[in-house]
């Protein structure tokens, strides 16, 4: 059954633009955030992980507040979320503080302590760094190795249903190409050549577009009417080589 919902959700993202595992990370991320923000903001183990990672990286971050503002129409899961971290935040440079006895220093000791090694050290602020890894972003990779996973096992079987839709999608963007070769085995050594194959004829179609691209906008050439193709190129190239933007991951286009 899992098997199942994992192969008709590649299946799906397969026949939308954009790099597939891209946008099931990022469909994956969003139904966190939801469920989230939905029932988990006062759940003990949600907010054990959320006060040791300090919250969420910096994308993240801004996404569960935003989302909650634009879809909930009141931020109150954050105030909530983010009035128990800046507490506990508090707390641990007060103790920091406490440690290095800064604001005790006179001005010439200050220096001192920048000066010499054994008081950089010291400096350190080890209250600050995070216990745990941001909670959305484990999901979103445990998202991709699934999916990658899936593709690269179908993939391998000559007679599977997922080869055409993988030639008629866009395919993976270089990161999840380099990340889906890495995780590739002996078994599935056959999917990871279909997909390496597979990016090596985009790459010559992307070449030559660009190319073209390239030339018609030259002086001689200006008049030459450029194919869509040739004028979306540039984009195609920035989701080749850096992903799918989060924005276009769910579009339904």
């Amino acid at each position: 059954m899992k098997g199942d919902l994992v192969s008709a959700g590649l299946k799906a993202a397969l026949k939308q633009s954009g790099c597939p595992i891209c946008r099931l990370r990022a469909e994956s991320e969003q139904r966190y955030i939801r469920m989230l923000l939905w029932e988990s903001v006062n759940d003990p183990q949600t907010r054990d992980h959320f006060i040791a990672a300090l919250g969420y990286c910096e994308r993240h971050t801004w996404q569960v507040g935003l989302v909650e503002n634009e879809q909930f129409g009141c931020p109150l899961g954050n105030a909530i979320m983010y009035e128990h971290l800046a507490g506990k935040v508090h707390s641990r440079l007060v103790a920091y503080a406490l440690r290095m006895k800064w604001t005790r220093r006179p001005l010439w000791r200050r220096w001192l302590t920048l000066l010499w090694p054994w008081a950089r050290r010291r400096l350190s602020a080890a209250e600050l760094r995070p216990q745990e890894p941001c909670r959305i972003c484990q999901i979103g990779e445990r998202s991709e190795r699934r999916h990658l996973g899936w593709l690269l096992q179908h993939l391998s079987r000559p007679e599977s249903d997922l080869r055409a839709l993988y030639l008629a999608s866009d395919g993976l963007c270089l990161p999840h190409l380099r990340q889906g070769l890495a995780l590739a085995s002996l078994p599935v050594e056959a999917g990871a050549r279909f997909l390496v194959e597979a990016a090596l004829h985009r790459l010559e179609v992307l070449q030559r577009d660009l190319s073209e691209f390239e030339r018609k906008n030259a002086w001689d050439y200006r008049h030459e009417q450029k194919t869509v193709a040739e004028s979306t190129a540039w984009l195609q190239a920035l989701a080749f080589f850096g992903g799918t933007l989060p924005e276009r991951r769910n579009s339904h286009d």
